[in-house]
């Protein structure tokens, strides 16, 4: 049994210390998910704060036939900045929100370059590739925040990375 089904257990029958095991051990992820889409320190952390609650008190739902934790906590995760998106903006429709926000970048032109590529991806194929890459998310836990096949998930990275190797050369 892998290390997080025996904490979601744990946590299940009152042992909140267990809990706290799937927060450590998450935590910095969702943050950076969450940061990596804001660009505001406060904003990410109350959505990573929010996240958790959510799992918390979604738990008994998890059900680990369908996916690994992880892939149920990034749903939760995107879920949250999906509501603090329409919060924010409430006169403007959800589709012309870019889920996937650039950072400001001041670390190398090669990543300006990368972050502007990927402007011009499709939405969805972008956050797959930044999901993938810059969160080190595996196909299965695409698979699962995005309701398509591993393989699917696959085959749309590497559509997008073609699509994006002429722009970073």
């Amino acid at each position: 049994m892998d290390t997080d089904l025996r904490d979601v257990r744990l946590t299940l029958r009152g042992d909140r210390a267990a809990f706290g095991a799937l927060y450590q051990r998450h935590v910095g992820a969702i943050y950076g998910y969450h940061f990596r889409r804001t660009e505001h320190q406060q904003t990410a952390e109350d959505l990573t704060s929010a996240t958790f609650l959510a799992a918390y008190e979604g738990l008994p739902t998890f059900q680990s036939a369908r996916g690994a934790f992880r892939g149920w906590l990034f749903t939760i995760a995107r879920n949250q900045l999906i509501s603090h998106l329409r919060k924010a903006a409430p006169t403007l429709p959800l589709e012309d929100f870019d889920l996937a926000c650039e950072p400001t970048f001041t670390a190398s032109d090669q990543t300006r370059s990368v972050a502007l590529a990927l402007k011009r991806l499709a939405p969805l194929d972008a956050e797959l590739v930044r999901l993938r890459y810059w969160d080190d998310l595996p196909y299965q836990t695409l698979s699962q925040m995005y309701g398509l096949s591993a393989v699917a998930c696959r085959m749309r990275v590497s559509r997008a990375l073609n699509q994006l190797r002429p722009h970073l050369q």
